[in-house]
C-alpha cells in the first residue's frame, strides 16, 4: 500500500499563471457529463470513477508520468480531485497538484472555459 503524505494544493491565481504559461496539464476529475457541459479550457477528461474501473486509462490520457498535472473537481466539499491525485500518485505520477477552488472558483474568476459560457 502506498503511503500518502500531503497532497499539494495550488492557489487559483498560481494555477492561472501555470495555465497561461502552459507548463501543466489540467485534469477534470468530475463526471463525463459535467466535463461535456463545460470545463477549464484545454483540460483533459479523467473522471475518478472511470480511472478506478480501468487503471490503464491514465496511461492513455496522460502518458507522461513526469509532466505536471493540476487536478480539479467541483470545488469546496468535493473530494474527487484529491482522490484522483492519490490514484495517480499510486500509479507513479509524482507532479500532481489539486486546485482547491475547483471549477467553480475558476469560473467565478472568469478564467477560460470551454465551451464558452
Amino acid at each position: 500500500m502506498k503511503c500518502f503524505s500531503v497532497i499539494p494544493f495550488i492557489a487559483l491565481k498560481e494555477a492561472k499563471k501555470i495555465f497561461d504559461e502552459r507548463v501543466a496539464v489540467f485534469l477534470d476529475s468530475r463526471s463525463s457529463a459535467d466535463y461535456r457541459d463545460s470545463h477549464i479550457q484545454g483540460a483533459r477528461e479523467l473522471p475518478l470513477v472511470s480511472l478506478v474501473q480501468n487503471r490503464d486509462l491514465a496511461g492513455k490520457i496522460i502518458p507522461d508520468k513526469t509532466a505536471s498535472y493540476i487536478v480539479y473537481c467541483s470545488g469546496e466539499g468535493c473530494d474527487l480531485s484529491v482522490e484522483l491525485a492519490k490514484e495517480l500518485i499510486s500509479l507513479g505520477y509524482f507532479n500532481i497538484k489539486v486546485l482547491g477552488e475547483g471549477y467553480p472558483g475558476w469560473t467565478e474568476a472568469r478564467y477560460p472555459v470551454e465551451p464558452s459560457r
